[in-house]
């Protein structure tokens, strides 16, 4: 009986460790204000679960200083200099509870993913963003301020970027995919732009608006298995590295 006892015990207090743990939850992070300064880089994050009380931020194995976190109830704002830090797990501690870790990159690569309000269906039934489109620009241009130009020429605003590809997204004032289509021409015409590229994809939900886990991995449908397009990609670049007007010589890049 007494062993019995000291079991049920120990499973309420593991159980109640697991509790703790579980209710201090990252949500969101990404990056907010100037999205292209990679010098300064400041990223939003929200959580669920802190109390009132100070809370501490990791990142790596290092303590971020108070000077780098602005907080407003649920939501935290941290600044972080490029020269002194690099990409690790961030994740909260607060009264001896810890939260889950998220990865932090501060390579200055990042994108949006499209909501389920912004995308629609397509000519060919496939799922497609309206208007978030990312442009590839020629190596010969700073690809910075060639997105920023024809950002301002077409209404648009950038809102991400992968550097080490030259690639910027952009999200367009297009309301349906007629005026996503008649911009992704014009876009296309211009002398810096090597190509458009247009994600066909669903719009993602918010964490808290996902169904729960099983743990298992869905398969891809029929949809997603077709807008992957991987011989285009390879088609592309079997053509594009070998040209002779504008040559790329390949070399390792790390991203993230």
């Amino acid at each position: 009986m007494f062993s019995r006892s000291l079991l049920v015990a120990a499973t309420l207090a593991c159980s109640s460790f697991a509790l703790a743990k579980d209710n201090l939850r990252i949500e969101r992070l990404q990056r907010c204000d100037d999205l292209l300064d990679r010098q300064q880089q400041t990223f939003c994050l929200r959580a669920k679960g802190m109390d009132t009380g100070p809370v501490e931020i990791r990142l790596g194995d290092k303590t971020l200083p108070e000077s780098a976190i602005q907080r407003d109830g649920d939501s935290l704002r941290v600044r972080l200099n490029y020269a002194d830090w690099q990409s690790a797990p961030i994740w909260l501690q607060q009264a001896g509870n810890s939260s889950n870790p998220v990865w932090l990159s501060m390579a200055g690569s990042h994108v949006l993913a499209a909501t389920p309000d912004e995308v629609a269906k397509n000519m060919d039934g496939l799922t497609t963003y309206v208007n978030l489109i990312s442009l590839i620009i020629e190596e010969r241009f700073d690809g910075r301020e060639e997105a920023q130009r024809i950002a301002q020429k077409f209404g648009a605003t950038v809102v991400g970027s992968i550097a080490p590809l030259n690639t910027w997204q952009l999200r367009l004032p297009a309301k349906n995919l007629v005026e996503r289509d008649a911009t992704v021409l014009r876009m296309g015409s211009e002398v810096s732009v090597d190509a458009v590229v247009i994600e066909e994809s669903r719009g993602e939900a918010a964490e808290s608006e996902a169904p729960p886990s099983d743990g298992k991995q869905e398969k891809p449908t029929r949809e997603q298995w077709t807008a992957n397009r991987f011989m285009d990609a390879v088609n592309y670049y079997q053509r594009r590295i070998p040209g002779k007007v504008s040559p790329i010589t390949p070399v390792p890049i790390r991203i993230g």
